[in-house]
């Protein structure tokens, strides 16, 4: 199994079951962690999807990692896709999710529509998956964190800016 930790190290290890059993007879109860998680296939399948994408289409992609990014801004790239693609496409590969792309580019794009010219994608916004196993709780507070711009509340990330700019050299 393949797995990303929290700091986007990648853990190569095997799956395993466990199995626990209570000692009481009359109501045995039994447990089965199993594992990779769906988080670990998430994860996983996200880092695969935008390691591929930026290999395959480097020359659709131009980075901006000026110097004064570091003082004034972040680090982000401008994909001008050759062939149709939708944002809601260009979302679902990156692992980016709703309403940053209209965040970042200054205007409201749909899922839908059509990409027409270049979009601006900052680093930081590639690489997320949403996180599951959340209670009702915490799906609420992630759901108004979200409503009041921080759009990456209940989502964890699966590659890192070193990683994309790794890729595209």
């Amino acid at each position: 199994m393949t797995e990303i930790n929290s700091v986007s190290a990648i853990n190569k290890t095997a799956a395993t079951t466990s199995v626990k059993g209570v000692k009481n007879a009359e109501t045995p109860q039994i447990d089965f962690d199993q594992f990779p998680s769906e988080e670990g296939f998430l994860a996983t399948q996200i880092h695969n999807d935008v390691k591929n994408f930026i290999s395959n289409r480097k020359g659709e992609i131009e980075l901006d990692t000026s110097w004064y990014h570091f003082i004034a801004g972040e680090d982000h790239i401008k994909f001008t896709p050759k062939e149709k693609m939708t944002y809601g496409q260009l979302r679902k590969i990156l692992g980016i999710p709703p309403k940053i792309l209209s965040e970042t580019n200054g205007k409201e794009l749909k899922d839908i529509q059509v990409i027409d010219g270049s979009v601006k994608i900052n680093l930081n916004d590639i690489g997320w998956y949403p996180q599951t196993g959340l209670s009702r709780e915490e799906r609420a507070v992630n759901k108004s964190f979200r409503e009041n711009g921080i759009y990456v509340a209940g989502y964890n990330r699966a590659v890192t800016s070193e990683d994309i700019i790794k890729w595209l050299k």
